[in-house]
């Protein structure tokens, strides 16, 4: 039993063999672009600003995505030594640049967080920005910059420790408070292609870990005006591992993120439902 998943075992069989037929995460994953439009997002975040609430496009989009996991759990699954299983709790990893002089070793950190289901908005955006605001510091560290630095002071060990962990991981011997250390072993991770003025990518999604959905933020795309209206989109670089469930489950909750993203008022509340995976 694994301390951060448990083993989904009513999967339909086709999908229980998939993983022994792609058994690396890079020989499944799949990639696509989706545009985001950030006009309306824009004018709730303005709203909010002159309410004194600070909200931004990554925290309306990791709320977003959330929501859209209460009711979609399928894609809060992870595939480990050919299993799949549905992860307990819900954590984001994003990039986080320090700030001040800084050298080119030490330009960024990787934050990781872990959200409760039932967290609105509001609260998302504060854990954001208070993780934000500590991570960039340029003299701080947090839990991953102290454990990549232990693992790398070990002379002529280094090596030995890191592919132990790796064995533990594949075997589902790391203890839980080990894992929520790990950045790699996340619901979500997040990079923002647009702090660097750069459009979004397709980025892999770790053989390490338990990464299931990396999504990229571009920098924004002014579209020509329809309407005597000016359309403002965001571009994301979305890579899945197709492992976890089905193509329709994927475009069902597209729909879900789309349409919170869309309405991002709707994540003000506490979802009315939580929706539980297979056992």
């Amino acid at each position: 039993m694994r301390a951060d998943g448990r083993r989904i075992k009513t999967l339909d069989p086709m999908f229980q063999i998939i993983p022994h037929l792609m058994t690396k995460r890079y020989d499944a994953q799949v990639s696509g672009e989706a545009e985001i439009n950030y006009s309306k997002i824009k004018k709730y975040i303005n709203l909010k600003q002159k309410e004194g609430i600070s909200i931004s496009f990554m925290s309306v989009l990791i709320a977003a995505y959330l929501r859209m996991i209460t009711q979609m759990p399928e894609l809060n699954r992870f595939v480990m030594n050919r299993k799949v299983y549905a992860r307990k709790g819900f954590w984001v990893s994003f990039v986080v640049l320090k700030k001040g002089s800084i050298v080119e070793n030490k330009i960024e950190t990787v934050i990781k967080l872990k959200f409760d289901y039932t967290d609105t908005i509001f609260e998302v955006a504060k854990k954001i920005n208070d993780s934000i605001d500590e991570g960039r510091k340029a003299e701080n560290e947090n839990s991953s910059d102290k454990l990549a630095k232990f693992f790398m002071s070990i002379p002529l060990l280094s090596r030995l420790v890191i592919d132990a962990v790796k064995l533990g991981d594949v075997l589902g011997l790391l203890p839980g408070s080990f894992i929520e250390q790990l950045p790699f072993h996340t619901s979500l991770f997040v990079t923002n292609m647009a702090s660097i003025n750069t459009g979004s990518v397709y980025h892999h999604t770790y053989e390490f870990g338990t990464t299931s959905v990396f999504i990229s933020i571009g920098k924004p795309r002014i579209n020509p005006p329809v309407n005597g209206e000016r359309q403002t989109l965001i571009p994301l670089g979305v890579v899945v591992d197709e492992r976890i469930c089905a193509g329709v489950t994927f475009a069902r909750a597209y729909g879900h993120l789309t349409r919170y993203l869309s309405h991002p008022e709707l994540l003000e509340t506490p979802p009315e439902t939580v929706r539980q995976d297979l056992k």
